[in-house]
């Protein structure tokens, strides 16, 4: 979480720096995400007191922006072989470099992944092309990791009302997608299963808007301290701070 003294100071840098319309637009960014984020804030160890003290193991694999960070990929793999899902539903398989994390840290699970067929990416093709690289040819997926190429506004998710035990949402970042893609994760969850969204963060407003919405439903979502995830579980969280921490403090 970035606080004021921070993110002042950077402002000011970028005012006099020599590509400073670039750089005032990622710090005006900084500054809205400060007042945006709605969500109470709690460490992953308070919330799931078996994940203090795991040893995990990854492989540093991730080479773009659009994959996950290494932090959260961390905590991501602990939470997956914690929970020890059967089933896994992923919306957004970019290279499957994810897909693989959580198909490793729960290997008796069969992993579903779903992005845009190649014909969707009409903005990049290059993307495309990588969708499942990952995992494409490796037959030690084969059988654990089931691809999904389809628009999630046209795909049927009616088999898997109620089977998911862990869903991971990391597709679109847009306000109306995000909202439509929890919704429908919402539905297929398991009465014990868990959400994890990512990009909870300031580049990413259209996922804090939605997830913000949703918290004012009454939706009871919480972000894991320290990182840009968010987690939704049936089982509810218990003692969750009531208010969202001061703007000025770090989390």
């Amino acid at each position: 979480m970035l606080d004021v003294e921070f993110v002042g100071s950077a402002t000011l840098r970028n005012l006099t720096s020599a590509n400073r319309y670039q750089r005032v637009h990622r710090a005006l960014a900084d500054w809205v995400h400060i007042y945006q984020n709605k969500l109470p804030v709690m460490y992953s160890m308070d919330l799931w007191p078996d994940l203090r003290g795991m040893k995990v193991d990854i492989t540093l694999e991730v080479a773009h922006d659009f994959e996950l960070p290494d932090g959260e990929r961390v905590l991501l793999a602990g939470l997956t072989r914690l929970l020890r899902p059967r089933v896994i539903f992923e919306f957004g398989t970019f290279t499957g470099v994810t897909t693989k994390l959580l198909s490793d840290f729960a290997p008796d699970a069969i992993v579903h992944t779903i992005d845009l067929p190649d014909d969707g990416f009409t903005w990049d093709r290059w993307i495309a092309q990588r969708v499942g690289e990952a995992f494409r040819n490796d037959s030690n997926y084969a059988k654990r990791i089931v691809q999904h190429r389809a628009n999630t506004r046209q795909f049927d998710f009616s088999p898997f009302h109620g089977q998911c035990h862990l869903v991971f949402i990391d597709a679109s970042h847009q306000y109306e997608d995000v909202l439509l893609d929890s919704e429908v994760a919402l539905k297929m969850l398991a009465p014990t299963g868990v959400i994890v969204w990512d990009d909870y963060h300031a580049g990413a407003h259209g996922v804090v808007r939605a997830l913000n919405e949703l918290t004012g439903r009454g939706l009871q979502i919480v972000r894991l301290a320290r990182t840009r995830l968010a987690v939704h579980r049936r089982t509810p969280f218990a003692s969750l701070p009531k208010t969202n921490p001061a703007p000025w403090t770090r989390a």
